[in-house]
């Protein structure tokens, strides 16, 4: 009944409390979008120890008939 992506790496790493607000499409894009969709994100980041990255969002069955 959702889909669940989760991305993982061992890089470099950032500090989630400093993520930028800009008007690009970055992760606060990612997120309103995620929210739109009745779903939700996690990040979890630690510098020098990379990040991992969760999403899940409903997935909606449309009948055609």
């Amino acid at each position: 009944q959702k889909l669940l992506i989760r991305i993982q790496d061992d890089g470099v790493g950032f500090d989630t409390k400093n993520i930028p607000k800009s008007d690009g499409i970055g992760l606060n894009q990612i997120s309103a979008r995620i929210k739109m969709m009745k779903g939700s994100l996690n990040i979890e980041s630690e510098i020098n120890e990379g990040t991992s990255i969760q999403i899940e969002v409903p997935v909606i069955y449309k009948n055609y008939n």
